[in-house]
């Protein structure tokens, strides 16, 4: 993980100025997981004015804020955001759609957005699509079915 302060951080009696590169620090025998500025341990979670700089550090600020208010660099998958189709793959690699794409996502992909969910819809019966717990799933309509038999 990776985090750029776009506005100082006060933390104890140490403030980081803005501007200041957060790097991940794994556990030790000494200390928990954190992060590093210039040798110095953080605690976690990295603030709300840190800009991710890679997909684990937008992950970890979107498990603790809504995506509305993390920025993040160019280039990360913004699968918080309702607005995008955003699909996580059996490998656990997250992916992003385009709407006008022909090509759909692979039929196992979990839908982590409610677009994606929406989109998978249009074309497909509920039963077959998965999707994170934070979507709402619409039921299919079981009269659709009577009339076309």
């Amino acid at each position: 993980m990776k985090f750029l302060l776009m506005g100082g951080w006060a933390v104890g009696a140490r403030l980081i100025p803005a501007g200041a590169i957060l790097d991940h620090a794994p556990p030790n025998a000494d200390r928990e997981e954190g992060l590093d500025y210039e040798g110095v341990w953080l605690p976690l979670p990295a603030p709300v004015n840190a800009q991710a700089l890679d997909q684990a550090a937008y992950d970890h600020l979107l498990a603790h804020y809504p995506y509305h208010v993390i920025a993040s660099a160019p280039g990360i998958i913004r699968h918080g955001d309702p607005s995008r189709l955003c699909f996580r793959l059996s490998d656990g690699s997250i992916i992003e759609f385009d709407r006008s794409s022909r090509q759909l996502p692979p039929l196992r992909a979990e839908c982590l957005t409610q677009s994606a969910y929406d989109f998978l819809h249009e074309r497909f019966s509920a039963f077959m699509i998965r999707s994170a717990p934070h979507v709402i799933r619409h039921e299919d309509n079981p009269e659709e079915y009577d009339h076309a038999c």
